[in-house]
C-alpha cells in the first residue's frame, strides 16, 4: 500500500515533493503538508476558543517553528510569505472580536 512507483516530481515522500527549476529538481513542502500546518493554524486561531491572545501567539509559534524547522530544506518563501498575511487576518479578526465583550 506504501509502495508507489511513478515519477518523482508527482509523489510524495516524508512529505516533501520534488519540483524543477533552472538549477535543478529541489525539494518543497507537499500540497498536502501546506494544508495540513493551515487547518492547524485555522484551528488554533478560531474566534471562538475564549483563550487569551498570548496564549494563542504562543501555540502558533510553537507549531510554526517545528514546521519550518522540518521543512526548511524545502523552497516555500512565497508559500510562507502567504500564510503570513493569512494569519496576520486571523490574529487581527482574533483580537476584534474580543472588543466586542462588554468588559473590553
Amino acid at each position: 500500500e506504501k509502495t508507489q512507483v511513478g515519477s518523482p516530481l508527482r509523489l510524495k515522500f516524508l512529505g516533501f515533493s520534488l519540483s524543477v527549476g533552472r538549477n535543478g529538481a529541489y525539494p518543497r513542502p507537499h500540497q498536502k503538508a501546506k494544508q495540513r500546518i493551515k487547518q492547524e493554524l485555522k484551528r488554533i486561531t478560531k474566534r471562538n476558543r475564549g483563550v487569551s491572545l498570548d496564549k494563542i501567539l504562543q501555540e502558533i509559534k510553537q507549531k510554526m517553528q517545528g514546521w519550518i524547522q522540518y521543512y526548511s530544506i524545502g523552497k516555500m518563501k512565497i508559500f510562507l510569505q502567504h500564510l503570513d498575511e493569512w494569519l496576520r487576518s486571523r490574529i487581527r479578526q482574533y483580537i476584534w472580536k474580543q472588543w466586542k465583550n462588554i468588559g473590553t
